[in-house]
């Protein structure tokens, strides 16, 4: 039986950034996520690394100065995943707040900042000048605004895995769809846990010294194999948001604004071609695996932004998809929006009677990489390690037209394939190099290429179709959701993985089942 220093159970952001910090400092580690990595919480995010503005008013200033602190860590280290944002904050005579208290609370975020980043301090804006910058905005109400800087993170799934690759360079052993199905104490060794690979069926055994439950959502149902039962630690929030087209008199910058029925605060926010509209935040209960927006959700988000857009028109007929997500946040009584987004690590020894089992509570993308620094010093003295933290990443050199264009590819495709693949794109360039039928469009509406096909599979950990549509290339989150590509990348799948026809049919039925289930939920 294997025995590892550290078993992480699940595969998010926290999960990926705990095993790639712990492996580069010599652990042996294994990672076991049940679905796809960054399939659940992560993939449904509003894109952003930011400090959390909202929390100043509930009093986190230590959160928002360490998210402030590592939102400049991603901009340093992964620019080509992570790129400055400009937000536009309209004040209406709706909004809950006075002028005054937004400009001390701006004032407050650029002092906690301290510089760092690079960012330029906020500004605050007549309503003729927020009308100059963002003409067909309402102007009923409208008292001026404000401008300031935060981040966004283009394709979160290929940042997600960029880390856990990383965690697997260092030696950390990972495996999707993989669920702990048993945990118990064995004694001198640790834990032992029980897996099953949720696609074949197979069954193993490991051990492990120390393990941490970073299972987000699902942390109290992975607690539920314990012998001894205790309150749950996770109090979920739901999250949705929709994608629409950018159209005329519609938003043409990013903004952060106030709802006019519950005062709420929500982005709309300029993603690659469209808009991205969110966020709601409603208790869930139940397997959050099934978080879906619901129509009255769609509909609060489509009024919020007609009002503040009247000329542009939008209705349920222009979303080009949903999707929805639930927030690990820990439970606590009260609205889900005034609960803490700080994270914290429970020992399971003294409330469960299950020594060396760790559950991560709470957590943002933002302070991921801050996280399992915090962690992994927490349990480096139960196993008697010591040394110093990694060095931080050096972030990835843009390619050269010349190796882009030895490889088939243009020039105008260096951003996009930049921003997903960083220090990896290398190995893209190889492939296409190699094989030049790698460099066939996988759809004439995407620059994605057949060769990121072959590489997700050989050496991304690419398992079913919705892993290379959704999180190992830009294909599937667009407005034809990879729909019009599935049976060209199935095809390509099949040859490189073995599948005959039926199994590439049934391959392309369960995605489209999965994107009619999760992507249009809410629509119909």
């Amino acid at each position: 039986m294997d025995t590892y220093d550290l078993l992480v159970i699940g595969g998010g952001i926290n999960g990926v950034a705990l095993a790639r910090e712990a492996a580069r400092r010599g652990w042996t580690v294994f990672l076991a996520e049940q679905d796809d990595y960054g399939s659940g919480t992560r993939a449904a995010s509003s894109r952003l690394i930011h400090g959390g503005l909202r929390y100043l008013q509930y009093g986190e200033l230590g959160l928002v100065r360490e998210s402030l602190r590592e939102r400049a860590r991603f901009l340093r280290e992964r620019p080509h995943a992570v790129r400055p944002l400009h937000l536009y904050l309209p004040h209406y005579t709706h909004a809950p707040q006075p002028a005054w208290m937004i400009r001390l609370g701006l004032w407050l975020y650029d002092r906690l900042a301290g510089g760092e980043g690079n960012l330029p301090r906020h500004e605050a804006l007549t309503s003729a000048a927020l009308a100059e910058r963002e003409p067909a905005l309402n102007p009923q109400g409208l008292r001026g605004g404000f401008a300031y800087a935060d981040a966004q993170v283009v394709f979160p799934e290929r940042l997600c895995l960029e880390l856990l690759l990383e965690a697997r360079t260092a030696g950390a052993i990972t495996r999707n769809y993989t669920r702990v199905v048993a945990l118990s104490l064995a004694g001198h060794m640790g834990i032992e846990a029980g897996l099953e690979d949720v696609l074949t069926g197979e069954q193993t055994t490991i051990c492990a010294r120390v393990a941490v439950n970073a299972a987000g959502p699902w942390v109290d149902r992975v607690l539920g194999l314990l012998p001894r039962h205790g309150p749950e630690l996770i109090g979920g929030s739901r999250g949705s948001h929709l994608l629409l087209p950018r159209r005329a008199n519609g938003p043409t910058q990013a903004l952060y604004v106030t709802a006019r029925r519950d005062g709420r605060p929500f982005f709309i926010l300029p993603w690659r071609e469209w808009l991205l509209v969110g966020t709601t935040e409603v208790r869930h209960r139940g397997d959050p695996g099934v978080a879906r927006a619901t129509p009255e959700e769609v509909e609060y988000l489509l009024n919020e932004l007609r009002w503040l857009f009247p000329r542009a028109g939008y209705g349920v007929a222009d979303v080009l998809l949903t999707y929805a997500g639930v927030r690990p946040l820990p439970a606590r009584p009260g609205p889900a929006g005034r609960v803490s987004r700080r994270h914290f690590l429970t020992d399971q020894g003294r409330d469960r009677d299950f020594p060396n089992l760790f559950s991560i509570v709470g957590g943002k993308w933002t302070t991921c990489l801050r996280l399992a620094e915090e962690v992994v010093e927490r349990l480096a003295p139960r196993l008697g390690r010591s040394g110093p933290a990694a060095p931080p990443a050096l972030p990835p050199p843009p390619p050269g037209t010349s190796s882009l264009r030895a490889a088939g590819l243009e020039a105008e495709d260096a951003g996009y394939f930049y921003a997903l693949y960083g220090a990896r794109l290398p190995a893209l360039l190889d492939r296409l190099r190699a094989d030049p039928s790698g460099r066939e469009r996988l759809c004439p509406t995407h620059r994605d290429v057949a060769a990121q096909v072959d590489l997700a599979i050989a050496e991304e950990e690419a398992r079913t179709l919705a892993d290379v549509l959704l999180r190992r290339t830009g294909l599937g989150t667009g407005d034809c959701l990879g729909l019009d590509c599935a049976p060209v990348v199935v095809a390509r799948m099949g040859r490189l993985l073995g599948w005959d026809a039926q199994r590439q049919a049934a391959a392309v039925l369960a995605y489209r089942n999965l994107v009619r289930q999760r992507f249009r939920a809410g629509l119909e």
